[in-house]
């Protein structure tokens, strides 16, 4: 029911994602921004066009997040957070995985710099790009079929010790759900074809749709059969063919309009698709090159989330035989579920500015990477990296502090004896935020590039921390801390992963901008840490840990602006000018909704040059 996450994680970041994708866009016109130094003013020296881009992003991104935070709420109540959800939650993660191994990260990777090339050639790159969809179209579909029949199989891989009868729900439900693949993979296609041709907003606006189709489908659900604390669908035997039709169909449905409400902006961007199987000289042998390193790295990563996802598995089997049991122990296990509900919630301030920031300027560095402005691309990712970390320092810090009200506020339907086991892994997820926003970088960058392949090596320590640490928790520690420690481990991978990526890039850039890059993180860190220990403290003086809906929103929106206002407070104080960069887009945004113009307005243009 949500867009592939396509975060360019590792193998752990495989869950489901609104997003949107990764879809990259700058510049105006059929194509890439200049080669320039980007010393014009934005980050990517495209000024408002930038600004503008990040704007129309963040804001389908957040309308997005918002109805993917109800549809998740939808899910609870219908599915619960065990059994039939857990099942549902394996079926329906398999053709995001599927699709990220597959073509994901490979599309990211090199759709956006071959379709800027390609659009410099004479005929705009019209060719190209109708051999690029027929070859991408069909390999789609052909690996949809395939993985299809294959269905059994994968579920057993990747939840081989979920319980008996919960696993062939969950192989039934695949077989509706794994069709999906040829969907994640068009709209990926369309929405990167989009963002290069500069049409930002229908790539992030899509899963608008999709969210809107899943929530109906969902209550139709309710209405049909009932919520899961009613004790609906609370054993596999309830599970028939109808009601597995229902809820996967619509699965189904919301992803399949994802992607076609894209065709109508292709059209208009003056794409006019057309068969064309004559690949031989169709200058995709680059684009071939790249994709095999790209896919090694995704397989390599996948052996992270391989781990993760049979870790949730095997914590499954666990509850479900203390529950049958009736010992109420279960519900502090973290199983699939808590782990997929925690994840979306992680993503969700990440990919409102992360993502969107990111994205934003990939086709702007790719140009400057083509045209050999090394500078160029130095600035990009310097200011980047900086602009981003204001962010996401203190988005970490605040969600790992306020982790349990987060849980209790979002995720209200869930039980009470499973909000400790959530916040847990929401907060291992969440001590990683700044290492991904530090890697999507570095890999955006190496993509500009053209480089896959030293990726693909990168990945390795990261995937072997997941199962090393893994196999680790269900051999030496109790079941409740096994997916908090592979959440971890996971978090360990991204700094892993974005420290070892940023020092390769030295091979590509005239110079990385470290000193510069160290400072910022340095203030950021001697202002987060009051910021989070004042949390920390006010929590602990509020009182027990209530179970109600308004105790829990009343302790985020207080200890929540406290924390901002010490963290902003002391960013001043040292001169962090990478705030100002952050927040003007924002004001940008805050100002149309209120009706304060349609202009930038003071501040509120893209991030200036830092």
């Amino acid at each position: 029911m949500s867009s592939a996450d396509s975060s360019g994680g590792t193998g752990g970041n495989s869950g489901s994602d609104n997003s949107g994708g990764s879809g990259t866009s700058s510049g105006g016109g059929r194509g890439a921004g200049s080669g320039g130094s980007g010393n014009s003013g934005g980050i990517g020296g495209g000024g408002n066009t930038l600004g503008s881009a990040f704007a129309k992003m963040f804001s389908g991104t957040l309308v997005s997040r918002i109805l993917g935070m109800v549809r998740l709420l939808v899910l609870l109540a219908a599915l619960g957070s065990m059994g039939q959800a857990d099942a549902f939650n394996v079926a329906n993660n398999l053709p995001n995985t599927i699709y990220n191994l597959l073509a994901g990260g490979v599309m990211n990777a090199i759709l956006v710099p071959q379709i800027v090339r390609a659009m410099r050639r004479k005929d705009g790159g019209t060719e190209y790009l109708n051999k690029l969809i027929t070859l991408a179209g069909s390999i789609l579909f052909v690996a949809t079929v395939v993985f299809t029949v294959a269905a059994p199989l994968l579920v057993i891989l990747y939840a081989g010790q979920m319980d008996p009868g919960w696993r062939a729900v969950a192989i039934a439900m695949a077989l509706w759900c794994i069709p999906e693949i040829f969907f994640y993979g068009m709209y990926a296609l369309f929405g990167n074809i989009l963002n290069a041709r500069g049409s930002f907003g229908p790539y992030m606006w899509a899963p608008v749709m999709n969210n809107v189709v899943s929530i109906v489908g969902l209550f139709v659900y309710i209405w049909v059969y009932g919520r899961a604390a009613d004790g609906s669908g609370g054993s596999p035997a309830d599970w028939d063919a109808a009601r597995i039709a229902l809820v996967c169909g619509v699965s189904l449905l919301g992803v399949a309009s994802q992607a076609l409400v894209l065709i109508p902006p292709l059209r208009k961007s003056g794409v006019r698709f057309r068969l064309d199987f004559r690949f031989r000289g169709a200058g995709l042998s680059g684009a071939s090159r790249m994709a095999k390193w790209a896919f090694a790295g995704l397989l390599i990563g996948q052996v992270g989330f391989l781990m993760l996802s049979n870790v949730g598995a095997a914590a499954n089997g666990v509850a479900t035989e203390l529950q049958n049991a009736g010992d109420p122990s279960y519900l502090g296990i973290a199983t699939t579920t808590a782990y997929t509900s925690a994840f979306v919630v992680y993503m969700l301030p990440q990919s409102l500015v992360t993502t969107s920031l990111v994205t934003a300027i990939f086709t702007s560095m790719s140009a400057k990477a083509a045209a050999g402005n090394g500078l160029g691309v130095r600035q990009d990712m310097s200011r980047s990296l900086r602009i981003l970390g204001v962010f996401t320092m203190f988005a970490s810090a605040a969600m790992v502090v306020l982790a349990i009200p987060v849980v209790q506020t979002v995720l209200f339907t869930t039980r009470e004896g499973s909000v400790s086991a959530f916040a847990a892994v929401l907060a291992a997820l969440c001590i990683g935020i700044p290492g991904q926003s530090i890697w999507t970088v570095v890999q955006r960058v190496s993509f500009a590039y053209e480089d896959a392949k030293t990726l693909a090596f990168i990945q390795i320590p990261m995937s072997l921390l997941i199962v090393v640490a893994g196999f680790a928790a269900i051999f030496f520690l109790p079941p409740q801390w096994w997916l908090i420690v592979a959440a971890l481990a996971n978090s360990a991978g991204q700094y892993l992963g974005g420290l070892i990526g940023y020092l390769s890039l030295r091979t590509k850039l005239p110079s990385l901008d470290g000193s510069r890059t160290l400072r910022t993180y340095i203030r950021l860190t001697l202002a987060v840490v009051p910021a989070a220990l004042a949390g920390w403290g006010a929590l602990s003086l509020w009182g027990p840990v209530s179970a109600g809906f308004f105790d829990a929103f009343l302790k985020l929106a207080v200890i929540g602006l406290l924390m901002l206002g010490i963290y902003l407070g002391l960013l001043r104080l040292l001169g962090v000018e990478e705030l100002e960069q952050m927040v003007g887009p924002i004001r940008r945004i805050v100002n149309r909704v209120r009706g304060r113009g349609g202009g930038p307005g003071p501040g509120g243009g893209a991030p200036t040059p830092g």
